[in-house]
């Protein structure tokens, strides 16, 4: 029987596959094990796992879901950060964002959290380049024992961003201003 799997063989069959064909599940003769994966942060916000459950449930496996700590909030806590402040407002990016869409966002009081940073390193690099009065807090492999944190925007400007990694970016003159009033 197949016990716990931390990313390793069951994972990979399935998710390298892209949601194979029923029957190569259902034909395994694993199929009918328990099987247990583990997460790093939340199942539920921007996990590949969901590939896996879905198989799983298609093939009348049942699936338990449990929560975790989302790798932001747990980056947040590791850097002593304060994530969002009196009329700030929370957006978690996808790895896909734009200059204008970065303006928008810190002009109006939102904390960007820009998730699997390595699909838009030129234009946060660039970003960080052109606009040097924010606060850039850079992390990958949170919670590991690889874990790094960095704000210091002349080492990530030429740094290269791994898929893990994220960054929360705060405009600390809104920051000022909100607590001012």
């Amino acid at each position: 029987m197949l016990k716990s799997f931390d990313c390793v063989f069951f994972f990979f069959f399935v998710y390298m596959m892209r949601r194979p064909q029923k029957s190569t599940l259902s034909s395994s003769s694993a199929a009918s094990d328990v099987y247990k994966r583990q997460v790093e942060g939340d199942a539920g916000i921007y996990a590949s796992v969901h590939y896996v459950l879905d198989l799983l449930e298609e093939n009348g496996i049942p699936v338990e879901q449990l929560p975790g700590i989302p790798s932001f909030i747990a980056a947040e806590a590791a850097a002593k950060l304060h994530l969002i402040s009196q009329k700030e407002r929370l957006v978690i990016i996808p790895g896909n964002i734009t200059s204008d869409e970065l303006d928008m966002y810190l002009s109006h009081h939102h904390v960007p959290v820009i998730m699997k940073l390595s699909q838009c390193a030129d234009i946060v690099q660039d970003y960080m380049e052109s606009h040097p009065q924010y606060s850039y807090h850079y992390f990958e492999n949170i919670s590991t024992a690889e874990e790094y944190h960095s704000s210091h925007q002349a080492e990530l400007k030429r740094r290269v961003f791994p898929y893990f990694s994220l960054m929360i970016i705060f405009n600390e003159q809104t920051r000022k201003d909100d607590s001012a009033k």
